[in-house]
């Protein structure tokens, strides 16, 4: 008797050891959809960082192509410089808003206009003929805005302006029409005398530059 109990306490002792290894087995499983969908790889997230930097790259290459694309675009609107023109040559002249052709036919220098003596130096008269190159009206005082008169060939200069009866205002030129008139200027006495137009307007004009001497002067 005493056997048999003790054989009945051995089985159900190993019964429930049994079972309490089987539990544990049980806890420690994962499980793999649950792992699987909520984390990647250290690879997968290296490729996909990768490929979000290319995209970036190409669009900011991108931008950079058709900003380089508009630059040369602009670049070439207006025509080239033309410097060191003389009396009777024609300069060509492109800016943002018109375009047209100025010829310096003569240039007449005194001491004294309409009664008026000089307050820099001497006066200078200079007589142009601008025609109009599109096909719009162009406003003649408008186009000869920009055109100053200086003593050397890196400054602005002066600005012109109208007397009565010795410079009058400037027309509106028909498109394909021309007009001849005079820019009159006070400025000091000098050899060399410099007409500019489009001087200090890089981006918005090229330039055309005539220059004359005291004895080319009438």
């Amino acid at each position: 008797m005493k056997r048999l109990c003790m054989a009945l306490f051995s089985i159900a002792l190993l019964t429930s050891l049994l079972v309490a290894c089987n539990n544990e087995e049980q806890g420690e499983e994962v499980d793999p959809v649950t792992e699987e969908g909520t984390s990647e790889s250290p690879e997968e997230d290296a490729t996909e960082n990768e490929d979000e930097e290319d995209n970036s790259e190409g669009e900011q290459n991108t931008q950079e192509d058709e900003t380089t694309e508009s630059s040369s675009e602009n670049s070439g609107e207006f025509p080239e410089d033309q410097e060191g023109l003389g009396i009777g040559d024609t300069g060509h002249i492109g800016n943002n808003f018109a375009e047209y052709e100025i010829t310096l036919n003569s240039v007449e220098i005194q001491e004294e206009v309409a009664g008026e003596p000089t307050r820099e130096g001497n006066y200078v008269l200079v007589d142009v003929t601008v025609k109009n190159l599109t096909n719009e009206p162009l406003s003649g005082t408008d186009a000869l805005g920009n055109t100053f008169l200086s003593t050397d060939r890196e400054s602005t200069g002066f600005a012109w302006f109208y007397i009565d009866g010795v410079a009058e205002e400037w027309p509106e030129i028909a498109p394909g029409e021309s007009h001849t008139g005079v820019l009159l200027y006070d400025l000091p006495v000098n050899d060399l005398y410099v007409l500019n137009t489009g001087r200090n307007f890089s981006d918005l004009s090229n330039e055309v530059a005539f220059e004359f001497t005291q004895e080319e002067a009438e």
